[in-house]
């Protein structure tokens, strides 16, 4: 969606597809963008998101080799300066450094625009990231390290070397997965090895406690896989977190309270609800962006913009609604929760309850 990227930034420029070289180019070019694949203004473009002269957008060129990225200027950019939560989950340090060591994922889940977005799946060499790490530690002061990618543990071979070398490199420093991993890219071997290296945190991206919705929308995966990942995780000592979408095809009151029903007695620490999101880029939104209603201005939380038959939006809220408070008043999670919330991040949980509708009656 360039076009209403544009409309809505006011920016000059807009770049179809990752940035790092079509930037470059721009600068170097005296910010003269012609020619330059990739890179359009409200001028080249129509609001179908097609060029004005009938010709598809190009996506820019793609750094295939990540190492040859230099690293953020995080000095620029210090840590210190992010909000205490940036990924919107309880950290046990501050600041928080954010790195990702891939990009791209093989999955074709429908609700998601990562495989329609990145070309390929490529990863930084393990070196490059511990020398990005040690940085971030020695000179920002971090205290916890989230790593960002789509599947950290796409790979084993890589997972397993990179908890290794933060073992030999004597990095001692709590991180997590925010982004979640997929069940059936982890194993006995890999989470023990990811606890002993400082993972304190894994997530996962459930989606759905229903078979039928998991495969209509191409997971890959099913919630019994999901739920042996995540006693294994718990068996080596993580907090696990999952998150769950309410709203996706398929869905029903029926499938959502056995969605809620699954989350409450399983062995996650913590849990996110979320309603479904039409991501630009995704197949969902390909198939369903002319009947959905979609205003990015809002969160993912506040409105569905798509409802299933026989739903409701304010089903749907008051589904995730119930799901908050059914799956944390309980009293081993209440308790493990109080006590890992820092006194600095009071604030923002407050704030995070109010915007998951946890005090909101309809």
């Amino acid at each position: 969606m360039p076009y209403s990227t544009l409309k809505d930034s006011k920016a000059d420029f807009v770049v179809a597809g990752e940035g790092e070289i079509p930037i470059r180019k721009v600068l170097d070019n005296n910010l003269n963008y012609r020619n330059i694949q990739g890179v359009y203004t409200l001028e080249d473009l129509k609001d179908d998101n097609t060029l004005a002269d009938g010709n598809p957008i190009l996506k820019a060129e793609t750094v295939m080799d990540l190492d040859t990225i230099p690293m953020p200027d995080w000095q620029a950019l210090p840590p210190a300066s992010y909000p205490h939560s940036p990924h919107a989950v309880i950290a046990r340090g501050n600041p928080i450094g954010i790195v990702m060591t891939s990009r791209g994922c093989p999955s074709r889940c429908t609700f998601c625009s990562s495989n329609n977005f990145y070309k390929g799946i490529r990863q930084r060499s393990v070196a490059n990231v511990i020398e990005e790490v040690k940085f971030q530690i020695k000179e920002l002061g971090i205290k916890e390290l989230q790593f960002t990618d789509d599947n950290l543990t796409l790979k084993r071979d890589y997972i397993i070397e990179l908890c290794n070398a933060l073992l030999e490199n004597n990095i001692k420093i709590n991180w997590s997965t925010p982004n979640g991993v997929r069940a059936d890219k982890v194993d006995k071997e890999v989470l023990k090895l990811m606890k002993k290296s400082g993972c304190y945190l894994i997530d996962f991206g459930i989606e759905s406690a229903d078979n039928q919705i998991l495969k209509n929308v191409r997971k890959g995966e099913t919630i019994e896989q999901i739920d042996m990942s995540i006693n294994l995780a718990h068996e080596a000592g993580m907090i696990t977190q999952g998150n769950f979408i309410f709203g996706l095809p398929g869905e029903t009151q029926e499938t959502m309270k056995k969605t809620v029903d699954y989350a409450v007695h399983s062995k996650l620490d913590r849990a996110g609800f979320f309603a479904l999101r039409i991501l630009p880029g995704s197949d969902l939104y390909k198939k369903m962006h002319k009947t959905c209603q979609t205003d990015y201005s809002h969160s993912f939380i506040s409105k569905p913009d798509w409802i299933p038959d026989n739903l409701t939006e304010e089903k749907i809220l008051r589904t995730i609604q119930k799901a908050y408070w059914s799956f944390y008043f309980r009293p081993r999670r209440l308790w493990n929760l109080l006590n890992d919330i820092p006194v600095s991040q009071t604030k923002y949980i407050l704030k995070s309850m109010i915007n998951y509708h946890l005090f909101k009656l309809w």
